[in-house]
């Protein structure tokens, strides 16, 4: 019986969601933004963040310049390309009447569970 015990809880331990994202200016410093031209941009990211390496999700918010939370009003997802040991991508970037934009990050964890790493860019001056 102890056994069962054992490894019901061992099992249910492995299904725990993530309790603690990484996050944070460390995180963020790692979001390049260039701008290459007018509205243009390019965005340029590390394939690996501290012990993530399986893949990024990348894209391109604006939220309402009042909004000291930054809730997304608009939202649009990047498809950045992996060149060496970075993820790079290209968009243009217009100005919306009353929004402001920025560039977020996720750094996608291989197995359930684990925790992923979120960046945001700084805002974009348009």
């Amino acid at each position: 019986m102890q056994y069962l015990i054992f490894l019901i809880l061992f099992f249910s331990i492995q299904a725990w969601p993530c309790a603690v994202p990484i996050e944070g200016d460390e995180i963020n410093n790692k979001i390049i933004l260039e701008k290459i031209g007018t509205d243009n941009y390019k965005i340029t990211v590390p394939k690996k963040m501290k012990h993530l390496d399986y893949g990024i999700k990348m894209s391109l918010i604006y939220y309402k310049n009042d909004d000291k939370f930054r809730v997304a009003k608009e939202h649009m997802e990047l498809s950045p390309m992996l060149q060496g040991g970075f993820y790079i991508a290209q968009i243009k970037i217009y100005p919306i009447k009353d929004l402001i934009p920025y560039i977020s990050v996720v750094w996608e964890p291989e197995f359930c569970c684990l925790c992923p790493a979120f960046g945001r860019s700084i805002d974009i001056n348009l």
